[in-house]
């Protein structure tokens, strides 16, 4: 069950703003993760602790002492099936953002699939992603 105090849309404009859909890849030991974060400053500790109240699920960890930024985070893939891809697909982000997102549910399902065959597939959506995302795709 979700928390009423934040509004859905707000979560969403929080996302869309300071939040951030990541593929993360260990070449080492060839393991692909996925996870959603938003980061805040220290002064703003209680926007992380309503998301981590409003979605039930993931921690709250420094994310950088030098700037006194914390981030929360799920990283639980189940999480991310059954809690982060609905909230999204029913209150969509905008933008970029939204497009992060799409590749993010893209790879994920792919992920949770198990296939070898699908980590090339990951990788290239993962390349192509965020910040490496195309100009005119904004």
């Amino acid at each position: 069950m979700l928390n009423n105090k934040l509004s859905p849309w707000w979560v969403t404009g929080i996302t869309d703003s300071e939040g951030n859909f990541s593929i993360n890849y260990n070449s080492k030991s060839k393991k692909i993760s996925a996870s959603y974060k938003v980061t805040q400053k220290d002064h703003s500790l209680i926007i992380l602790s309503d998301l981590k109240s409003f979605f039930n699920c993931g921690n709250i960890n420094i994310d950088n002492r030098k700037f006194n930024t914390y981030k929360y985070t799920i990283s639980k893939t189940s999480d991310l099936i059954n809690i982060i891809i609905p909230h999204f697909n029913k209150y969509p982000l905008v933008g970029s953002k939204n497009l992060d997102f799409l590749d993010f549910k893209r790879a994920l399902f792919l992920l949770i699939e198990r296939d070898s065959d699908n980590l090339n597939k990951i990788l290239l959506i993962k390349s192509k992603m965020n910040k490496s995302r195309l100009y005119e795709e904004r």
